[in-house]
């Protein structure tokens, strides 16, 4: 170690004695406490245990960010506007969609009509 002083340089030593005196310890009892001593010596109080918060975390700066889990809601079930809207806008559509599936029948009845009646010459009718 070196040690600066102005211009000139001293050379400086340090040495480093211990005086930490050594002991040794040793388990003399070996007996156990009986069970029912035991279990009351080791409870702890229920205020002691912090819960831990599930889904939860705060970050650096100390805003507490979480994740919520809910179920998936049914808008059928529910009252509302909103929800009547939604069931009369699904009615016109199923509507909708049977007038096109029976107006697509019809023109394939009449199809198969008119090629009877060009195969047999008379219609299936008659």
């Amino acid at each position: 170690m070196f040690c600066l002083f102005g211009h000139i340089l001293y050379v400086c030593f340090a040495t480093i004695l211990s005086c930490v005196s050594f002991f040794f310890e040793k388990v003399r009892r070996t007996q156990f406490a009986s069970p029912d001593l035991w279990k009351l010596a080791m409870k702890q109080p229920q205020g002691v245990k912090a819960k831990k918060k599930k889904n939860q975390t705060t970050n650096i700066f100390g805003e507490t960010i979480g994740r919520l889990h809910l179920e998936r809601q049914d808008i059928d079930s529910r009252s509302g506007k909103k929800a009547k809207a939604l069931r009369l806008a699904e009615k016109i559509e199923k509507a909708e969609e049977t007038e096109a599936i029976e107006s697509e029948l019809g023109r394939e009845e009449e199809m198969m009509n008119s090629e009877f009646k060009q195969a047999y010459g008379f219609g299936p009718d008659m």
